[in-house]
């Protein structure tokens, strides 16, 4: 809603696995709408100052990204999508520059796995259910509503029986 500092998404995988990757955007609401002036592509940086992923109330990765969109600072967030798609360390890119990314399409990766690409485990193997929070921080007071967009990647099983029959662990 306008003129939050603030926003909190509890409990965001209620009954599910945790993600090994979640990656999110915000989008203005008349974007999204159909307002024809605006691109529903555009993922804006809304002045965000910290945004931080929790599972069981512990910040992962181990503090919250923090950025200064009005003085071009968000190298914690626009690396974010380098490391947790291991691109990091390869002579790869995503094809967004930063200007770009501070511009028109900021959004955030976190990784809940033990890999760097989040290809395999979790935060600790042994549990794979718990609370995941989003916590999101502005500079100052929002201006326009928005919709926060959430992509998961959640690692699951399927099992057939003997009586073809599917169950999704």
């Amino acid at each position: 809603s306008t003129g939050s500092t603030t926003y909190i998404a509890d409990n965001m995988y209620p009954s599910s696995n945790i993600p090994e990757v979640v990656v999110i955007g915000l989008f203005k609401v008349a974007s999204m709408n159909g307002d024809y002036s605006k691109s529903p592509l555009e993922m804006t940086n809304m002045k965000v100052s910290t945004i931080g992923l929790y599972v069981n109330s512990v910040p992962t990765p181990q503090r919250p990204y923090e950025m200064k969109f009005d003085q071009n600072q968000a190298m914690d967030g626009y690396m974010s999508l380098f490391n947790q798609f291991n691109l990091f360390a390869g002579d790869k890119g995503n094809a967004l520059s930063y200007n770009a990314y501070i511009n028109n399409y900021t959004c955030y990766a976190f990784s809940l796995s033990n890999s760097a690409s989040g290809n395999s485990g979790t935060t600790n193997p042994m549990e794979r259910n718990g609370v995941v929070k989003i916590e999101i921080n502005f500079a100052t007071a929002t201006t326009e509503a928005l919709y926060m967009v959430v992509m998961s990647k959640t690692p699951s099983v399927v099992l057939m029986d003997k009586a073809r029959q599917l169950t999704i662990d």
